[in-house]
């Protein structure tokens, strides 16, 4: 049986073109989109090198939130929540236009430096016997 595919877009943006830089965060998202590739249906890649995070209208991040609206993907990828914006408040209007739509939003970043689940030991029943080891 065929498993569905998450269909994807990546969106860099990187405020420099540093040619280095730019380098490493496409290296980074390459691996990041070969750890994925039995889940994730690559549908485009979109980019903005030179341009500030600070910017709303950027041709890159436009093109992503016109395919989210579109529901031409189920999903966003980026590697830190920088690459979207570097204002609080846009970063905000962003994450919303991207979750109205309907799409998932998928940031490395966080994904990687997500807190370990922690045990509440006021949350378990106090008949329950607990062997830490």
């Amino acid at each position: 049986m065929l498993k569905n595919k998450i269909r994807v877009i990546t969106y860099l943006r990187v405020g420099s073109k540093d040619q280095v830089t730019i380098f490493r965060k496409n290296e980074q998202l390459r691996e990041l989109l070969e750890m994925h590739k039995d889940d994730w249906e690559i549908i485009d890649n979109s980019f903005d090198y030179g341009i500030s995070g600070r910017k709303e209208n950027r041709p890159g991040l436009n093109y992503v939130l016109e395919m989210c609206n579109k529901n031409q993907v189920d999903m966003v990828v980026t590697l830190t929540p920088a690459m979207l914006a570097r204002d609080v408040l846009l970063y905000k209007d962003i994450y919303n236009s991207i979750r109205n739509s309907e799409v998932e939003l998928y940031i490395d970043e966080l994904k990687r430096n997500a807190p370990k689940p922690i045990v509440r030991f006021d949350a378990i029943p106090k008949n329950v016997c607990l062997a830490l080891g």
